[in-house]
């Protein structure tokens, strides 16, 4: 039963992968070249380049982390906390462009959603949270092993039994 938990996982965090890259997925389908993606991205300078490939890196780790997930391999845990601290990183502007452009902006595509959704609040704690949430969900759903190769939730199951 555990498998149906992981599988539906994985195809949320590929969701959400096909979310944020979508900006980009859709200047590709109108003709937009791969040089005029970079340059719409920031990749004209070399701070811009570097959170341009950041943000990559963290679209792909994202994406590794989910099938990963959905195989139910021990790596998805670090493919997603690694994906998840690039993400902290960009949001957080600590990159040396300072704010990210408007076609990679993960922070302005999670505000704008929650403007959508008529939530009121400062969306950046509500959306970390939520990520952070499906990283332990990622954990615990039995991508990380513990001893004897049990799944973490099989223990949920069982009833314990002292004796």
């Amino acid at each position: 039963m555990v498998w149906v938990f992981r599988i539906s996982l994985g195809l949320m965090i590929l969701a959400y992968v096909a979310w944020q890259a979508w900006p980009v997925a859709d200047l590709l389908s109108h003709g937009a070249t791969a040089s005029d993606i970079w340059a719409l991205a920031g990749g004209a300078s070399i701070p811009g380049a570097v959170t341009a490939a950041a943000w990559i890196a963290v679209i792909l780790l994202y994406a590794v982390s989910g099938v990963l997930t959905a195989a139910g391999l021990s790596w998805a845990p670090g493919a997603w906390f690694l994906a998840f601290g690039g993400e902290i990183l960009l949001r957080l502007d600590l990159s040396p462009a300072g704010a990210p452009p408007p076609l990679i902006d993960m922070a302005g595509r999670a505000a704008e959603a929650f403007r959508l959704a008529g939530v009121g609040l400062d969306p950046a704690p509500l959306s970390m949270a939520a990520l952070l949430g499906v990283g332990l969900l990622v954990v615990a759903l039995g991508a990380w092993r513990g001893w004897k190769g049990a799944a973490l939730t099989r223990s949920w199951a069982v009833l314990p039994v002292w004796g």
